[in-house]
């Protein structure tokens, strides 16, 4: 007997797609770029998440483009989860993150 694949939710298509290797290697590129500092609390210890200033659940052609990543701090993330577009990266992130672009 052949069994069906089950159709994947969506749950698994995030798992999948944060274990890409182009997510991986974004997410490590913007810790580099900014350092690993909560842009909304300043926290410096713990785990540091690239986050989607823009929910990629609302803006999937955006899920991959480095000028809609920041970096937050565990909690800030989990409180920010999907719900709104506030980018906490500040001028001198912005400065930081042009500079990269242009070399």
């Amino acid at each position: 007997m052949i069994k069906k694949k089950k159709p994947l939710t969506k749950k698994k298509i995030s798992r999948s797609f944060y274990k890409s290797k182009e997510w991986i290697t974004l997410a490590l590129l913007t810790k580099k770029l900014y350092g690993r500092v909560c842009m909304k609390c300043g926290a410096t210890k713990g785990r540091m998440n690239s986050d989607h200033v823009k929910p990629r659940s609302l803006y999937p052609e955006l899920a991959l483009d480095i000028n809609n990543i920041a970096i937050l701090c565990r909690k800030c993330n989990k409180e920010k989860s999907n719900k709104h577009c506030t980018d906490y990266r500040t001028e001198t992130h912005l400065k930081i993150l042009r500079e990269f672009l242009t070399r």
